[in-house]
């Protein structure tokens, strides 16, 4: 298990079983506020993704400490929760069927509001869809896609050209020059 308070001793890149491009947005995931992991087909997002909810789940005694949230009714309770979002269901299957692995069924189906959100092929998300999926309470949000592969599909064309809907906010992140994690070897 990974100690998220003990950053100098984090694995290697061999004890991970990722390459260099994968353990700095693996890390990156887990310690900044706001991520971008970009990368073509088979680079493993998904993998890394899946990775940093499951360390993230395995220390949640640690940052359940540090996220604590003040939610609508004004409680300081400190949540558990991640919020794990997917434009597609069969991407959301792919995440559940992996993350279900190493965490009770019933955890993921609590409705409580959620401090991290995930958001896979976000790329492909409009963002509207991500604004909204974004509560009150989230202080920690992952974006992971590829906004060279596939875009939004917005139902109008008019308003998708006037308003710039075919865009994500993905892509429009990386147009506006936030950092990111490129991914740069595809898994075996």
């Amino acid at each position: 298990m990974i100690k998220l308070t003990d950053i100098d001793h984090w694995p290697s890149t061999e004890e991970l079983g990722m390459d260099e491009s994968q353990r700095t947005a693996f890390i990156s995931a887990l310690t900044m506020e706001f991520v971008l992991i970009q990368g073509p087909p088979g680079t493993g997002k998904s993998y890394i993704g899946l990775q940093n909810a499951r360390t993230l789940l395995l220390n949640k005694d640690k940052w359940k400490m540090q996220l604590g949230c003040n939610h609508y009714g004004g409680s300081n309770e400190k949540h558990q929760c991640i919020l794990i979002v997917c434009y597609t269901n069969h991407a959301l299957d792919q995440f559940v069927e992996g993350i279900i692995k190493f965490i009770p069924e019933k955890e993921l189906t609590d409705v409580i509001p959620a401090v991290i959100t995930i958001i896979e092929e976000a790329a492909e998300v409009p963002e509207t869809h991500i604004v909204t999926a974004i509560n009150p309470t989230c202080e920690h949000l992952i974006l992971i896609g590829d906004h060279k592969q596939l875009k939004p599909k917005p139902a109008v064309r008019e308003l998708a050209t006037r308003f710039s809907l075919s865009i994500s906010l993905f892509e429009r992140m990386i147009n506006n020059k936030i950092p990111y994690t490129c991914l740069q070897r595809q898994l075996e």
